[in-house]
């Protein structure tokens, strides 16, 4: 590619998928840390860098299995998609007892896993009030399956998400994700994101799609604030609410962060990772990642960070089937 070229189509979809998993393997080692903590443990600018040995969490894990899910069903319907994405959820869910593969799965995934594995329908799987950041994050590869065709991410995103958490916001929020994926890969001008994608999220998504919506406003609302401002003063307007540990706060600062510097990815994952306040900070990168390595590509990723992924050449071989399905 010659300097400032759009990169090629497989370099964003490896990059959206390495850029993910790095994102989330430095967003682990500042969760529930606070800013002062934060600057405390790594210095004045805070964790500037991936480990060594990036290790990346159930975000990254269930993401890669929603990506060997889709590739297993093809071209069939929705509810057979669900299904083979259902069945790759479960393959996860028998390792979760060995802690080598456990990285902290979250309460609403291990238990509606678990009424799927003892034959409940992926329908009723759920519970109604589960809106947890990984219902945004895991969605993310359904944009690199079904990428162009707006009403299928939407749907499809959906229904995956509702096979551990139905609260309308996770739902809604799971598909904007990968609305904002699909836009990187489509190369939509990233004016044009946010406006579009609350159009086709409450177009195609079918849940309430106001709180979602809600976050997406606030992130156009901020774009100029300083990110302490940002992410005290609004993503934490609710008491109690606010550090991305629901899938639409998530979706929000991860959306935030990427578009304060979006083709920088190491300067929009650093905001993410260090961000204010006691955050999911690996959802949130792991968002930011996935939006700027989508965007940017992985030529757009520091080369030095690139080989130091857990699974970096099991990601890169998802992504490239990805392309070709």
């Amino acid at each position: 590619m010659t300097a400032g070229a759009a990169p090629e189509l497989r370099d964003r979809y490896v990059g959206c998928l390495v850029g993910a998993g790095l994102a989330d393997s430095m967003g682990k080692l500042t969760e529930f840390l606070d800013r002062d903590l934060i600057v405390f443990q790594y210095g004045p600018r805070g964790l500037t860098e991936p480990p060594a040995h990036a290790l990346y969490t159930d975000d990254t894990q269930l993401a890669m299995a929603t990506a060997r899910g889709l590739l297993k069903a093809g071209d069939q319907v929705l509810p057979r998609v669900v299904e083979a994405v259902a069945q790759e959820y479960l393959a996860w869910l028998a390792l979760q007892d060995n802690p080598v593969h456990r990285r902290s799965p979250g309460v609403a995934v291990m238990d509606a896993l678990g009424r799927v594995r003892r034959g409940v329908p992926t329908t009723a799987s759920a519970d109604g009030g589960a809106n947890d950041s990984i219902a945004a994050t895991r969605g993310v590869p359904v944009a690199l399956r079904y990428r162009g065709d707006v009403q299928r991410v939407v749907e499809t995103a959906a229904e995956l998400c509702r096979i551990t958490h139905a609260h309308p916001a996770a739902v809604s929020a799971a598909a904007a994700a990968a609305l904002f994926v699909d836009y990187a890969l489509s190369g939509v001008p990233i004016a044009d994101w946010t406006g579009k994608a609350i159009l086709n999220v409450k177009r195609w998504c079918p849940d309430d799609t106001h709180v979602t919506v809600e976050a997406i406003r606030t992130v156009e609302r901020t774009l100029d604030w300083s990110p302490e401002d940002a992410m005290t003063e609004q993503f934490r307007a609710r008491p109690g609410y606010g550090g991305g540990w629901t899938a639409d706060e998530a979706l929000g600062i991860g959306l935030w962060c990427f578009l304060q510097a979006p083709d920088d990815y190491a300067r929009a994952v650093r905001l993410a990772v260090n961000a204010y306040g006691d955050s999911d900070t690996d959802a949130i990168a792991f968002l930011t990642g996935a939006f700027s390595g989508a965007h940017n590509g992985l030529a757009g990723i520091p080369p030095e960070w690139v080989g130091r992924l857990e699974d970096g050449d099991k990601i890169r071989a998802l992504a490239e089937r990805l392309v070709e399905a």
